[in-house]
């Protein structure tokens, strides 16, 4: 993809990130979208799930231009902790599915939290595995 772009893209399972400036937007887009339907078909893009601007959550971050950081999306962060808290709150023993849902999210997520690790995602990993 980074052939035929002005900027530079990354492909994950079926989403296409790139990033460019602005003045390549157009030509980019246009560029990417032909090379997917080329590769892969008609219908291969979904035309309607194209976002472009200087924020935008992709694949569960949010990736923020103005402030230079990615963080975890909130609804994702919501999910989290929304399944960390149920699961502490049962009064039966979590099943090792339930276990190890918990476990990928806290591992995904103490990326972000390692400045709070006392508090953090890593800790949440541990009370939650006991």
């Amino acid at each position: 993809m980074n052939r035929v772009t002005y900027g530079e893209s990354e492909m994950y399972v079926d989403d296409l990130m790139g990033g460019c400036a602005e003045a390549e937007l157009i030509h980019d887009l246009a560029a990417a979208r032909e090379k997917c339907v080329q590769l892969l078909g008609n219908g291969a893009v979904a035309d309607d799930k194209t976002e472009h601007g200087r924020i935008i959550d992709f694949i569960g971050w949010d990736f923020d231009l103005e402030t230079r950081m990615v963080s975890v999306a909130r609804r994702n962060f919501m999910k989290t902790l929304y399944g960390m808290i149920c699961m502490r709150g049962s009064e039966t023993n979590p099943t090792v599915r339930e276990v190890q849902r918990v476990a990928s999210w806290a591992s995904r997520y103490s990326v972000v939290c390692r400045s709070q690790d006392e508090i953090g995602c890593r800790t949440w990993a541990w009370l939650v595995s006991l």
